[in-house]
């Protein structure tokens, strides 16, 4: 059984020192980046056979470190670029956003005679980007 406790305090208690001396908060940011990628990479690599193991147990399941895990399926999605109608609405979609988008940076935007009502900008809100350094 893995000890995880131990582990998780220990960086939590990392974390809750790079809050308070804020010097540590990018160099603890980007150990915690280093391990998020770490994690989701060892979770990618045991995926299927987690998946098959997880099949013996059927509907019910199986609950290790509080965690209760049973197999699920993603959900699946339509591909119309095989409906004629359908791409011809994408780009007919595609222009319109392009000509609002346009129209709210100007004071108007007229096509075809016909006034381009302006799409409302929503700013985003600020993240920390992080990008591999190549050696």
């Amino acid at each position: 059984m893995l000890k995880l406790p131990a582990l998780l305090n220990y960086v939590k208690d990392q974390c809750l020192e790079a809050r308070e001396q804020t010097g540590l908060a990018p160099e603890t940011w980007a150990a915690l980046k280093t391990i998020e990628d770490t994690v989701k990479e060892m979770k990618d690599m045991l995926r299927e056979v987690t998946i098959l193991e997880l099949e013996k147990y059927g509907k019910e399941g199986l609950t290790r470190n509080d965690l209760h895990m049973t197999v699920q399926s993603a959900a699946g999605k339509y591909d119309f670029s095989t409906v004629p109608r359908w791409v011809e609405l994408e780009k007919e979609r595609k222009k319109l956003e392009e000509s609002a988008k346009l129209a709210a940076r100007s004071t108007g935007l007229f096509v075809d005679g016909v006034i381009v009502p302006a799409a409302v900008y929503i700013p985003g809100s600020y993240t920390v980007n992080c990008k591999k350094v190549k050696a």
